[in-house]
Formats: C-alpha cells, sequence, structure tokens
C-alpha cells in the first residue's frame, strides 16, 4: 500500500513536472544550450568579452543612426536654405521688374505729353499691329 501510495505521488508530480516543461521549454532549452556551450568551450568562453562586443556593436549602429539623422537634418536645412534664396532671388527680381516697367511707362506718358501727334502716331501703331482700319 505505501508503494502505490508513493506512485500516485510521483505520478502526480511528474504531470506537474511535464506541465512545467511544456509552458517553460524555452527556459529549459536555453539553459541546456548554455550548460552545452560552457563544458564544449571549457573556460575559453568569456562571457564579459562577449557582452562587451555585443555593447561595442551596439554603441556603433547607435552611432550610426545619429551621425545619419545629422546628415538628413543638414540636407533639409540647405533645401530650406536654397528654396528661401530663390524666392528672395525671385522677388527682387520681381521687384526690379517692377521699377524698370513704372520707369518705362512714366517715360511714354512723358513722350506723349510732350507730342501732340503722339495720339495718332500710337493709333497708326496699334492699327498696323491689331489689323484694324480706323476711320476718323
Amino acid at each position: 500500500m505505501q508503494i502505490s501510495l508513493w506512485l500516485l505521488s510521483a505520478k502526480q508530480s511528474l504531470k506537474k513536472v511535464s506541465a512545467w516543461l511544456k509552458k517553460n521549454w524555452q527556459l529549459v532549452a536555453g539553459f541546456c544550450l548554455a550548460t552545452t556551450l560552457f563544458i564544449l568551450a571549457r573556460g575559453k568562453f568569456d562571457i564579459a568579452e562577449y557582452l562587451e562586443k555585443i555593447r561595442e556593436g551596439y554603441n556603433k549602429e547607435i552611432d550610426s543612426i545619429n551621425k545619419s539623422h545629422e546628415r538628413e537634418l543638414k540636407k533639409r536645412e540647405d533645401a530650406l536654405n536654397k528654396k528661401e534664396d530663390s524666392i528672395r532671388d525671385a522677388e527682387d527680381d520681381f521687384d526690379r521688374k517692377i521699377i524698370d516697367l513704372e520707369e518705362r511707362k512714366k517715360e511714354i506718358e512723358d513722350k506723349v505729353l510732350e507730342d501732340e501727334d503722339a495720339n495718332k502716331i500710337i493709333t497708326d501703331r496699334l492699327s498696323d499691329i491689331t489689323g484694324i482700319d480706323i476711320h476718323e
């Protein structure tokens, strides 16, 4: 009787262990892999050195990302500056052309006011350009 109780207790414990292994199989597999690597390396494997290499790789990747971000920001700033310069140049050119146009307009008005026959000349030129005959 004592043995059958012990077997039932062992059977129940094995079921619990089996359920735990099903749930935590990754932990067990990782432990077995680490143990196997430790045995195979036999002291040649330095975990601190390995972790330092991982940390260095991570830092290099972060530095690369930061440099890339800085380059993108600089390119964006350069593009915005170029855009602003282009707009400023276009506005300056537009202002110069407006001033030139106003000066030409003033010259034409002065010529028209000086010459009494200017209206006839203007009418004749418009007639030539448009092809419309003007009858007085």
